[in-house]
């Protein structure tokens, strides 16, 4: 069962709160298991588009679809969070991403075992990849504004640096596992089965521990693009988070 939150948003500049570490790892576990479940992918999608016969550039197309669709909604899950609660967010974020790999794998297992040929797999493949770009996108946000309407001003910046690398270590990672997951009867596919049963694991951690919040500030920042896309490794030079106050709900 999940918890509501009993400590309330930092007041101002002179507290000193700041989340327990139990709270940080988890979090930090919700941003890399996102980050290295697509690098892992990423890196057997090669493999798998030669034995499905087709140019490398096709692969590339569903990926840059998803991407687009993580920077589109991204912001709009964003915003969602701030009248929703964090909480919601990122486990739609995880559904998303549960959803968008085990169907993702279930379409490349059909196709390398003949039961699609080359151009359905790609077109199923796009299609559910759009889970990943259109909700799996809604995590990231809600976990850097949690972290953000929950620290004082003093512990920030501690804080969100060490989400961020959560997901700099997820694409680290990701693909130097993905080899261990390659298994028979599941082959190129296995990372795929492999990183949805460790992210529905992850879920049933975020609805059992973590406590359901209800927003009394807005976190404000820059979205964090998804691994690999075209701009993820844009670094803004201006202030990543600002806060406002909103008023509480009576």
């Amino acid at each position: 069962m999940s918890r509501s939150d009993p400590s309330p948003a930092p007041a101002g500049p002179g507290t000193t709160a700041s989340l327990p570490r139990a709270r940080v790892a988890l979090l930090f576990t919700v941003m890399l298991v996102t980050a290295a479940g697509n690098t892992a992918m990423q890196s057997v999608m090669p493999s798998i588009g030669t034995a499905l016969k087709v140019e490398d550039v096709w692969i590339s197309l569903a990926y840059t679809w998803s991407a687009l669709l993580w920077m589109t909604c991204a912001p709009m899950w964003a915003r969602r969070s701030d009248r929703r609660g964090r909480k919601a967010m990122m486990a739609i974020g995880l559904l998303g991403f549960i959803s968008s790999f085990g169907l993702c794998g279930l379409a490349l297992w059909l196709g390398l075992n003949g039961w699609l040929g080359a151009i359905g797999t790609l077109l199923l493949f796009a299609l559910c990849r759009s889970l990943y770009g259109g909700f799996g996108s809604a995590a990231p946000p809600a976990v850097q504004a949690y972290v953000a309407s929950r620290t004082s001003r003093a512990e920030r910046t501690q804080a969100l640096s060490l989400i961020s690398s959560s997901f700099g270590l997820g694409t680290v990672v990701g693909p130097a596992l993905a080899p261990y997951f390659i298994m028979p009867g599941l082959g190129l596919v296995g990372p795929f089965v492999a990183f949805t049963l460790i992210a529905v694991i992850v879920l049933a951690a975020l609805r059992f521990w973590l406590p359901d919040d209800t927003p009394a500030f807005a976190g404000r920042g820059d979205v964090m693009a998804a691994p690999f896309s075209a701009n993820s490794d844009r670094a803004p030079a201006r202030p990543l988070w600002r806060m406002r106050t909103m008023k509480t709900p009576r």
